[in-house]
């Protein structure tokens, strides 16, 4: 059996995902649009490469304006590592610099790794208290597509 797309995850589940499966989905995403990029890069399509990159900026920055420090005290460090991304992703797309686009992946990797761990322990916990949301923008990031 093949295993489920994040794209068929989130249409699957995206009447009843929580705010934090919803996470866990826009890094799978950001984690697809650096894939893509690179692969767009290895293939010299710099149209492709663009898009993908200017939809993981986009990821990014939406990520970064959602952060509240007044609900979550780790909220200044986590768009530091934002900003590096975002920085990263620019200098990417504009140099199609496949080094920075390795860059921005080993650093995204690991906190998609850490958000899957903690929605995985939080739905395992039944009726548990959700915490205190780290997200609270109502941007708009196209995570199906």
């Amino acid at each position: 059996m093949p295993l489920a797309t994040p794209l068929a995850t989130f249409r699957a589940e995206r009447t009843t995902v929580s705010q934090e499966r919803l996470l866990v989905l826009v890094y799978e995403r950001l984690v697809r649009d650096l894939a893509d990029a690179d692969d767009a890069m290895e293939r010299s399509d710099r149209a492709a490469a663009h898009a993908a990159l200017i939809h993981a900026q986009d990821i990014v920055a939406e990520l970064d304006a959602a952060l509240d420090e007044t609900v979550w005290a780790a909220a200044g460090e986590l768009s530091s590592i934002y900003h590096y991304l975002h920085g990263r992703l620019v200098q990417a797309n504009l140099a199609m610099d496949r080094a920075a686009l390795a860059d921005a992946t080993a650093a995204v990797t690991p906190l998609l790794d850490a958000w899957t761990t903690a929605w995985q322990r939080l739905s395992a916990v039944p009726s548990a208290a959700t915490s205190d949301h780290v997200l609270t923008g109502t941007g708009s990031i196209d995570v199906a597509g």
